[in-house]
């Protein structure tokens, strides 16, 4: 008799034990399904599936019991302009992206926030999408070409402009006025360094580009040396010319601006230098 009333007793506290057992939770899993690491360049929608698990704990020790969280504690956000996210459900969402306009790869970030009681944890996803597959062909044209410097030679502004046509995968765009952000110049004049008889530099010629204030429009700044004699068998040259840039392949030239100006002969001498620059045109 007094066996079975210690079993009893033993069975009772047990129990009570259990009732009073303290269940807590914590630590977190976040389960991400789904592909972002290249969306197409052309744009796409994709459907990504997104839940979680917290881990249960009996009087503060880790169990190898993890429970999903419910749905209402998830949540998702996209830092980015151009990936945008929708709900289609609970469990859910939509990452939607238009197509990438330009040669660079778009990055985002998706950010997976859980909030269930204790229980808080946020996870960042990188979001990518491929550059795209841009060509572009310009078309520069300029009011006086060739251009005619007076035998006293000055200042002078030449109007031009650039348009510019892309081909954006596979697309063909209508033309537009451009920067020349892809392009490069090259300046030649065989009498950079005007000199007098003494060969003391007295004057020079120069060429630049230099852009307005409305895009796409240009003018060719010139200072032009004057009076000048280099002789009657010396070929008087200048141009500034446009063209793609080397690395790019296939050279194209776009601009090929050319001046003339009368020398004359009562200078008693000239000493004629050819120089030419050249570099990107970042206008």
């Amino acid at each position: 008799m007094k066996v079975c009333s210690f079993a009893l007793f033993v069975l009772l506290f047990f129990c009570i034990s259990c009732d009073n057992e303290e269940i807590t939770y914590a630590d977190c899993k976040i389960v991400f399904e789904g592909d972002t690491t290249t969306f197409k360049n052309i744009g796409e929608k994709r459907t990504f599936t997104i839940s979680a698990l917290k881990q249960k704990y009996a009087d503060g020790i880790a169990t190898d019991q993890w429970v999903p969280v419910s749905e209402s504690g998830i949540s998702a956000t996209i830092k980015s302009d151009e990936f945008k996210l929708t709900t289609s459900s609970a469990a859910l969402f939509d990452i939607s992206v238009e197509e990438n306009q330009a040669d660079t790869l778009v990055q985002a970030s998706l950010l997976v926030s859980v909030l269930d009681g204790a229980v808080t944890k946020t996870e960042e996803i990188a979001l990518k999408q491929s550059a795209s597959e841009i060509s572009y062909i310009y078309k520069i044209e300029s009011e006086q070409n060739p251009f005619i410097i007076p035998k006293e030679g000055g200042e002078f502004f030449i109007p031009f402009t650039c348009q510019c046509k892309r081909t954006v995968n596979g697309k063909e765009k209508d033309w537009e006025y451009s920067d020349m952000k892809r392009l490069r110049y090259v300046a030649y004049v065989n009498s950079g360094f005007v000199r007098d008889a003494k060969g003391e530099q007295v004057r020079s010629h120069r060429f630049e580009a230099k852009s307005t204030d409305k895009r796409g429009h240009y003018n060719l700044h010139i200072i032009a040396a004057g009076p000048f004699y280099l002789g009657k068998n010396t070929n008087f040259e200048m141009y500034y010319t446009i063209r793609n840039q080397i690395f790019e392949g296939k050279e194209e030239i776009y601009l090929y601006q050319t001046f003339s100006q009368e020398q004359d002969p009562t200078i008693e001498a000239s000493f004629p230098l050819p120089v030419s620059n050249s570099g990107p045109l970042n206008i």
